[in-house]
């Protein structure tokens, strides 16, 4: 297996002083190892990093765990595609009493966003993004 590039690992040596617990692989079999019945086969997405944090959060106390994935914007920037995917993602494990939360850095590992995937999932921001793109419409009158 090759090494990271030096920049990427760089930026993993710094998300891991964040996040101690960040793994770079396993994720759709976490989310399938939770919840076996609602998810077959793999998720669509890949994560540059996650971690999973069992039991009830501040944010929703009745939740049974929180997934959280990190993105670092440099070779592989978030697409409206893939931050669709994500929503998605969200209200299926919303529905089975989990959250996930996304954290976005820079190339360095640096400048933390924590976007809200509630938001852009009921607002319907990111599925307009990606219809203007693709020319279709998902939702909606016809």
């Amino acid at each position: 297996m090759l090494a990271p590039p030096r920049l990427e690992a760089q930026a993993l040596a710094c998300l891991r002083k964040r996040f101690p617990d960040l793994q770079r692989t396993g994720f759709s079999k976490a989310i399938r190892g939770q919840a076996p019945d609602e998810f077959h086969g793999r998720i669509g997405i890949i994560p540059d990093g996650w971690f999973y944090k069992p039991g009830p959060q501040p944010s929703m106390p009745g939740c049974i765990g929180t997934f959280v994935c990190v993105e670092i914007e440099d070779k592989h920037p978030l697409t409206p595609h893939k931050l669709r995917d994500y929503c998605e993602l969200y209200a299926s494990l919303d529905g089975l009493d989990y959250e996930l939360h996304l954290f976005v850095f820079d190339r360095y590992g640096l400048n933390e966003r924590q976007l809200d995937l509630c938001d852009l999932y009921l607002n319907g921001l990111v599925l307009r993004a990606t219809e203007k793109r693709s020319g279709e419409q998902a939702w909606g009158p016809k």
